[in-house]
């Protein structure tokens, strides 16, 4: 695997796109980001070389989709467009996939892996090895989203989503179909993302960097004394405490 011709081959891909455009070079720049932290995760675990390196080209190569998305529904919201893990698994497979690897196993974990990067829950179905890198990409692309988006809180009147409270209590992925446009959903969701990671790297990193304590002192701000935020703060710092 040529990660070097990898990263040249994604590069020379999105400039087919409006590299002007703020969108699109969001999701490069989230890319390159992500890649970074796939490829930490799996050195965390003690992955050999050369799976090292597959975890690296998946994080890169995560979010192929989104550049065609935007670029023909102007939207990255999912429901509203197309599924993009599922469009990018048929870009790779499309376009890239002989160049990204030779080996028929990698093949078949880099687009499992990209398939399965947004969905609510891993397809059960697969490998061990389909399985991890699987769960190294979702870590990588939450941890990511976790500390660029959402920092701060625009909304004139901030409401708590039941239906992601309820999630958060109940340690589960918040169901993006109760999802609104506001920040307050967003950083609960996010902070819902603690019981889909998988490794102590990214729980240990979310320490680490405050991440979470930033996330509640914005909610904090909104809903000061509210004791529901009280509530979901202490379980979540807990399990991620147990998680490290």
């Amino acid at each position: 695997m040529d990660t070097i011709q990898c990263r040249k081959t994604f590069i020379q891909y999105v400039k087919n796109f409006d590299m002007q455009d703020e969108a699109i070079m969001r999701k490069f720049h989230h890319s390159f980001r992500v890649m970074n932290y796939a490829y930490e995760i799996a050195k965390s675990i003690h992955l050999s070389e050369e799976d090292q390196n597959l975890a690296l080209v998946i994080g890169l190569y995560h979010d192929i989709g989104r550049f065609s998305q935007w670029t023909e529904y102007k939207t990255y919201e999912d429901r509203h467009s197309i599924d993009h893990a599922d469009l990018g698994e048929k870009i790779i497979k499309d376009q890239f996939l002989s160049i990204l690897s030779d080996d028929r196993e990698e093949q078949q974990v880099i687009c499992k892996a990209i398939r399965n990067h947004n969905k609510l829950y891993i397809e059960k179905n697969m490998n061990e090895k389909e399985t991890l890198f699987s769960k190294i990409i979702r870590d990588a692309d939450k941890l990511d989203i976790m500390m660029e988006q959402n920092n701060q809180i625009h909304s004139l009147h901030p409401v708590l989503n039941p239906h992601f409270i309820a999630s958060i209590c109940n340690q589960q992925l918040c169901d993006n179909q109760y999802v609104t446009a506001s920040d307050e959903d967003a950083i609960l969701r996010q902070l819902a993302f603690v019981f889909d990671l998988h490794f102590p790297y990214t729980y240990q990193y979310l320490l680490n960097k405050e991440v979470l304590e930033k996330k509640f002192q914005l909610l904090e701000s909104c809903f000061p004394q509210d004791k529901q935020i009280l509530k979901i703060k202490t379980m979540i710092f807990n399990y991620v405490k147990a998680m490290c």
